[in-house]
Order: C-alpha cells, then sequence, then structure tokens
C-alpha cells in the first residue's frame, strides 16, 4: 500500500481485549483480524502516553505480542499535532451532569488523538459512540465531533476489506451517521 493510503488509527484498548488471547475464541476473531490486518498492512497505530496507559492496563500475550511487532515496524506513532485545547473542557461542560460527563471523559484521549490523525477511532463501545455523536448533535460548539468515524471490528462487515482498500473515513462510519 502506497504512504498516501496508510491511515493514521486510534484503537481502544477494548478491542485488544475483545482480541483476547485464544485465536479459537469465535467472539475474539473480529477484532483479532482487525488487528492482524493493521499489523500486515502500511496503517499506524496513534498512540499517545494515555492511550499507552489504557493498553497496559489490560493486557493479553496477543495484545503484547502485537504492539512489539508494531514497534519494531515503526508502526505506534504520536498524533501529528496535540489535541484541541478545549475538547475535555467542553465536554464536560455540555455533559448533563456529573455520571454523564464521567463516561464521556473516559474515552475522550480517543477522540483528542484522532484529532492529530485522521480522525478514525476503532473501538468496540457503541455505547460511547451514540453518546458522543448526541453530544455532538446537541452542542454546536461540539460539531465537529460528528465528522470522526467510530468503526466496532465486531458489528462492521467487512472490516478487513476496509482496511485493504486504505480505510478510508467515510460518512457511514462517522458520529454524524448516528445523528436523529
Amino acid at each position: 500500500m502506497s504512504p498516501v493510503n496508510r491511515r493514521r488509527l486510534v484503537i481502544d484498548a477494548n478491542v485488544f481485549v475483545s482480541a483476547g488471547s485464544d485465536p479459537l475464541d469465535a467472539p475474539a476473531r473480529p477484532c483479532r483480524a482487525f488487528l492482524d490486518g493493521v499489523l500486515g498492512i502500511c496503517h499506524r497505530a496513534v498512540v499517545t502516553a494515555e492511550i499507552i496507559r489504557e493498553w497496559d492496563d489490560h493486557p493479553t500475550k496477543y495484545s503484547a505480542w502485537w504492539q512489539t511487532q508494531m514497534a519494531s515496524q515503526d508502526k505506534l506513532v504520536p498524533p501529528a499535532e496535540g489535541p484541541p485545547a478545549t475538547l475535555r473542557d467542553q465536554v464536560r461542560r455540555s455533559a448533563t451532569d456529573d455520571a454523564h460527563a464521567e463516561h464521556l471523559l473516559k474515552d475522550v484521549l480517543l477522540l483528542e488523538a484522532a484529532f492529530g490523525a485522521d480522525m478514525i477511532v476503532v473501538s468496540c463501545d457503541d455505547e460511547a459512540k451514540r453518546r458522543y455523536a448526541r453530544l455532538a448533535a446537541e452542542s454546536p460548539h461540539l460539531g465537529h465531533l460528528l465528522d470522526v468515524a467510530w468503526v466496532n471490528p465486531n458489528s462492521f462487515d467487512g472490516v478487513e476489506e476496509w482496511l485493504a482498500s486504505g480505510a478510508k473515513r467515510s460518512k457511514r462510519l462517522t458520529l454524524r451517521s448516528l445523528e436523529p
């Protein structure tokens, strides 16, 4: 794949947890196939100190092996730029209450990294996807979140083909696709 088609993907720790340690485990197959695809294709994984900490909090033999392989190929990269300075504060202020803010802020690190990359988050957390889509649709100052693609390998038929064809961010994959 040419460098032009390489994508910088932000991968949530829950993808590693879902990939599990046993390759014969049926629920692990979609996430493991996704991670194998990222490793085998020229895509990169975007990492920050927070993302690495989150990955380290959910270790598996497979995730340790995958991260080592990615690092040896220089495929773990920092965001091209820092996160939008006010994103965390905007999310916190836009939450309906403290519990809502806590849920949103748990995954804001993924969005922060995505803005410094190709605006693609890979996560198995569909509830977080719905929360962010709802928040962005209801908060004009967070409307830019609607352009982030949120891909769940467990529910995305054709994820391997998507990776192989360049992992393009399309409207059907963005938070905007969930707008009411």
